[in-house]
């Protein structure tokens, strides 16, 4: 069986949180936010992810 990541398992167990959270990734894209706000968002995502 192969071995799924976070992010598949998270996709596959609740689509509709996937996608909403999805939307806020795009919606931070398209904010304009300075970059250096921006990659203190991506790094505090980054952050929740269990390796």
């Amino acid at each position: 069986m192969e071995k799924k990541n976070s992010y598949q398992l998270f996709m596959e167990e609740v689509p509709d949180a996937a996608n909403a959270f999805n939307g806020l990734i795009g919606s931070l894209q398209s904010c304009g936010l300075d970059s250096k706000t921006m990659q203190l968002c991506y790094i505090a995502i980054k952050a929740t992810r269990q390796p």
